[in-house]
């Protein structure tokens, strides 16, 4: 195993790590209360529906995005103890385009 999976492993494990985790879908999980409170105050808004479609498009990025981020240190690990393949040179993982958040002008 590598240094990069050993720490990954550790911080995973660690009591920081699983309260860090409660926190974030405490607040933005399935029934979270600031991902529940933006829909709310969407609810309530009297502006245009196009307007509140995409507040609400925008909020659903941003809540898969910070979900994402939770995700990373297990979906690395997996990677780095299967072998897998490695990112390029700057060691950035490559981007994937997803068609969630993406309009004609691009994406958000």
């Amino acid at each position: 195993m590598n240094e990069t999976a050993e720490i990954l492993e550790q911080g995973l494990s660690s009591a920081f790590w699983k309260l860090f985790c409660e926190h974030v879908n405490t607040e933005w999980g399935g029934i979270g209360r600031r991902f529940e409170g933006a829909i709310n105050d969407l609810a309530n808004q009297h502006d245009d529906d196009a307007v509140l479609v995409s507040k609400m498009r925008q909020i659903a990025v941003a809540r898969r995005e910070i979900l994402k981020l939770i995700s990373w240190p297990q979906e690395e690990l997996k990677r780095q103890t299967a072998g897998g393949l490695e990112y390029p040179v700057d060691g950035r993982a490559p981007l994937v385009q997803e068609l969630v958040g993406l309009n004609r002008r691009g994406g958000l």
